[in-house]
């Protein structure tokens, strides 16, 4: 069964007093769920924090767009209710992406589009985004992946994802690419490493616990 969230951010540091906001927010959603057809599964609450505080640091929304999971979905009233900042907003939208997990809010587009995969918007958000360290922070993992594809080999075990060229540079093996993206959209769905590990030996990746870790962790650092 596809999840689908209802987002309410509170905007009162004292709980309770501001149940109209909510309320607005619920109406908001639920005026939205019947011009779509779509069923809002759970309405979740989200306790007053800072504006500017990010998606993945709040108390409800640090997991959900996870717990939606694959094909999921999280919905708020409005854009400004989801994201703290413009860095927020592309980082978590790209995650969702990563995921699976579709995100609309209703102040866009009326609420028909899954802004995750709206370029236009994330190419606005970067460009808001010049004046703070984000796009550095971009820039250099795009440096850091480049020079790992080109760089020569200098001996040891080639990492996993990679494939050692007759000249002794690296290029990227789309099969166990491919086989990484699997593994992480199956971590985002709470699977063990253990249960990670047997479905890499099922399809011919012989890969330990230990070693999924390592290669994940490896992958979110960038």
């Amino acid at each position: 069964m596809r999840l689908i969230f209802g987002y309410l951010r509170s905007t009162n540091l004292r709980p309770g007093r501001n149940s109209s906001d909510l309320a607005i927010q619920r109406a908001s959603l639920q005026t939205w769920s019947d011009s779509m057809g779509i069923r809002i599964s759970e309405f979740v609450i989200e306790p007053h924090f800072e504006a500017t505080t990010a998606f993945d640091k709040r108390t409800v929304s640090k997991t959900l767009i996870e717990h939606a999971g694959n094909g999921g979905m999280v919905v708020a009233a409005s854009f400004g209710h989801l994201f703290g900042t413009p860095e927020d907003a592309h980082r978590t939208l790209l995650l969702a992406r990563l995921i699976g997990c579709h995100i609309r809010a209703c102040d866009i587009e009326d609420g028909r589009r899954n802004i995750e995969n709206y370029n236009t918007l994330l190419t606005a958000l970067l460009a808001v985004s010049a004046s703070s360290t984000y796009p550095a922070t971009l820039r250099n993992r795009a440096v850091k992946k480049r020079e790992a594809e080109s760089s020569r080999y200098r001996g040891g075990n080639v990492i996993f994802g990679w494939t050692k060229l007759p000249d002794g540079s690296l290029t990227a093996d789309e099969a166990e690419q491919n086989h990484i993206e699997h593994l992480q959209r199956l971590r985002f769905q709470k699977s063990t490493y253990e249960e990670l590990a047997k479905y890499s030996a099922e399809q011919g990746f012989h890969l330990t616990a230990p070693g999924i870790h390592k290669i994940l962790r490896r992958v979110k650092l960038g």
